[in-house]
């Protein structure tokens, strides 16, 4: 069963419909603060979702853009890096919750 990653847990959505495509992965519930590559948080943060999307299949497993902007950047920078290729993305309507 593929799983859906989503990039940053927002606890004011219902992600139960995306369930259907797979297992949901949340990679952070975090956010980056202003201070950039000085802050020990911004650190940890980059190693929890290094290390979250250790477990990302290109082959079978999907993306779901949430929360913050930043977050998502780095997730699809980290995901290139890793040599992903191609990312497929399960795109989320808050209005329709489809």
């Amino acid at each position: 069963m593929c799983k859906v990653f989503v990039t940053s847990e927002n606890v004011g959505l219902d992600y139960s419909p995306a369930e259907g495509w797979g297992e949901l992965q949340f990679i952070t519930n975090k956010d980056f603060t202003a201070m950039g590559e000085l802050s020990p948080s911004n650190a940890a943060l980059v190693r929890e979702i290094r290390k979250q999307l250790l477990k990302f299949n290109a082959e079978e497993d999907l993306v779901i853009v949430s929360g913050s902007p930043l977050v998502s950047a780095v997730v699809f920078m980290m995901l290139g890096k890793m040599g992903v290729k191609r990312i497929s993305v399960l795109r989320w309507s808050n209005r329709d919750h489809v």
